[in-house]
C-alpha cells in the first residue's frame, strides 16, 4: 500500500513487495455503498469481515467481464479474438516503458533494483525472450503478422486502446508517486 498525502488515500503499489511506510496512513474502509472512507475511529474488521470484503473485490475482476466470459466460453468470433490479442499486445508493449518511467522518478535505489525485474520479465533477458514475445506468438497463432500490412499485431489495436496505453505510460512519466 502507498499513502498519497495529496488526496489522503491509500493506493496499491504495482508490486506488493515494495517497501512503503504506512504507519501514519488512515485506514481505508470500503462502505456498503462501495465508496472508500478514511476513518481512524473505525475498528478493524474481523477475520470474517475482511474475507468478505476481499471476496467482494473479486466480483469486479476481469474474468467476470462479459467479454471475458464470452471468450472463455468459446462464444467469440475469430475477428473478436484477433482484436483482443492486438489490444492486449499493445497494452503489454507499453508496460516496460511505463515501468521505466516510474523508475526514472523513484529516488530509492533498492526499489529500482527490484522494479527493473518487471521490465526484464516483459522485454526478456538472456535466454528468456520475455512476455512480449509470448504475446507476439499468440498474435502469430491468430493470424496477426509481425511484418506490416493491415493485419499486423502492432497495427490492429483499436484507437481507444492506443490512447489509453499512451496515457497510462505518460502519466507514469510525469507522476512522482508509484501507483497502479
Amino acid at each position: 500500500m502507498k499513502h498519497d498525502t495529496t488526496s489522503d488515500t491509500i493506493r496499491e503499489s504495482h508490486s506488493g513487495d515494495l517497501p512503503v511506510n504506512t504507519l501514519d496512513a488512515p485506514v481505508a474502509r470500503t462502505t456498503p455503498s462501495n465508496t472508500v472512507r478514511n476513518d481512524r475511529a473505525q475498528p478493524a474488521w474481523t477475520r470474517d469481515e475482511f474475507e468478505a470484503q476481499l471476496r467482494a473485490k473479486g466480483a469486479g475482476y476481469h474474468i467476470h467481464h462479459p467479454f471475458n466470459v464470452k471468450m472463455n466460453g468459446g462464444g467469440c468470433s475469430h475477428e473478436q479474438i484477433r482484436g483482443w490479442v492486438a489490444n492486449r499486445f499493445y497494452y503489454q508493449i507499453n508496460i516496460p516503458m511505463k515501468d521505466a518511467a516510474i523508475m526514472s522518478n523513484c529516488p530509492d535505489r533498492e526499489t529500482r533494483r527490484r522494479w527493473v525485474l518487471r521490465i526484464l520479465d516483459h522485454d526478456g533477458h538472456g535466454d528468456d525472450e520475455g512476455g512480449i514475445e509470448t504475446w507476439a506468438r499468440l498474435g502469430d497463432a491468430v493470424g496477426l503478422s509481425r511484418d506490416g500490412g493491415p493485419n499486423t499485431i502492432r497495427g490492429s489495436s483499436r484507437p481507444a486502446s492506443r490512447i489509453s496505453a499512451r496515457a497510462f505510460r505518460s502519466r507514469s512519466a510525469t507522476s512522482s508517486t508509484v501507483s497502479r
